[in-house]
């Protein structure tokens, strides 16, 4: 019996990928792989391609997309090894050096710049399950266009910046920006940075923000939407005319919607009794169980009503306390030969055993 890494993925994908590649890469020698290098099995992958990337204890560096492509990393959190890079880029430079389409998940980045060197169109990426110390939303003019951009079930450790004022209908191209069931860390200055008037294309979904003495937005933070939200520790500095529908507030500033915005349903100054936290504001830790306990007051407390929490349990198909740590789809978890020899030109049978995985 054989017991597989993530690249054993590939049996199963390619039987759903036949008019695309996938490729496996691995820069740790005990796991072999195609390419040792990312970015040279990006640069030879065609728009569509899937790049399955093995957890190291080495970072991959630097990575530029300039093409559709599928990342999948092994995951993030302390039950898998996590794929890191120093820097990954989604470039859109013009027609044919563009990442438009590409999905990103499972993989640890120091910095993530969605959108660089940009006179084109970067439209329809998700990140998902990934964990970040840095998102830009860089290099961004006004005769560029980024749109439909979601970052899903991921960690932000220090910030996400934006370049004020090239905003849709603010003399810019940018709209259709969500962050959904993300978790920004316990940074202790701020969390959204150089927003500006975002006029109503910035949504943040069933987030949470941990603070240890920083603020929400670094500078003015406007026309935002904050819907389902959980705020431990948060200082609203700067932040005005948006709306907070269905949150919750608890220690630092904790009275919502704050002053100078607006919005509905909004539970302040209340516990929401996680499972696992300490009693002050806390980073975030894989070891904090972030459940809801059953006399929560953000259960059922979403804008949709019953059936939606608070947080990042809610709308999740599974929840099991945190942030999910492993990539969706199918993985192979055995291989076995039942015999160790065959005949010249007979038949090799292989057992092939795999899980789904939400």
């Amino acid at each position: 019996m054989l017991r597989l890494s993530i690249l054993a993925l590939a049996a199963v994908l390619l039987s759903f990928t036949a008019s695309a590649t996938t490729w496996t890469v691995s820069n740790n020698p005990n796991k072999p792989a195609q390419y040792t290098s990312a970015q040279a099995a990006a640069d030879a992958a065609a728009p569509g391609d899937t790049l399955l990337i093995s957890g190291s204890s080495s970072s991959y560096g630097t990575l530029s997309l300039t093409k559709q492509l599928h990342i999948i990393g092994e995951g993030v959190g302390p039950s898998v090894d996590t794929p890191t890079f120093s820097n990954i880029y989604c470039y859109h430079t013009d027609a044919t050096v563009n990442a438009s389409g590409s999905v990103i998940e499972g993989i640890g980045a120091g910095y993530f710049y969605m959108g660089y060197n940009g006179s084109g169109a970067l439209e329809d990426i998700v990140v998902t399950r990934c964990s970040m110390t840095y998102l830009y939303f860089s290099s961004i003019y006004s005769t560029s266009i980024v749109s439909n951009i979601r970052i899903e079930d991921s960690r932000i450790g220090r910030f996400a910046r934006f370049n004020s004022g090239y905003w849709s209908g603010n003399g810019g191209n940018v709209q259709g920006i969500e962050f959904l069931r993300c978790v920004f860390d316990g940074y202790d200055n701020y969390h959204l940075d150089n927003v500006g008037n975002c006029q109503g294309h910035l949504i943040i979904r069933n987030c949470m923000f941990l603070s240890t003495g920083g603020v929400v937005g670094d500078g003015p933070t406007s026309e935002a939407t904050f819907a389902n939200c959980i705020f431990i520790g948060s200082d609203f500095w700067g932040v005005s005319n948006c709306v907070f529908n269905h949150c919750l507030a608890f220690q630092g500033e904790d009275v919502l919607p704050p002053s100078g915005n607006s919005g509905s349903g909004n539970l302040s100054s209340t516990d929401p009794e996680f499972a696992s936290y300490p009693s002050m504001p806390a980073d975030f830790s894989w070891d904090h169980d972030y459940t809801l306990t059953a006399d929560s007051q953000a259960i059922d407390a979403g804008a949709e009503g019953a059936g939606m929490d608070l947080g990042i349990g809610g709308n999740l198909t599974s929840f099991d306390g945190n942030l999910p740590e492993t990539p969706r789809g199918p993985v192979v978890t055995e291989v076995n030969l039942p015999v160790t020899a065959v005949a010249v030109g007979g038949t090799l049978q292989i057992n092939v055993s795999a899980e789904s995985r939400d």
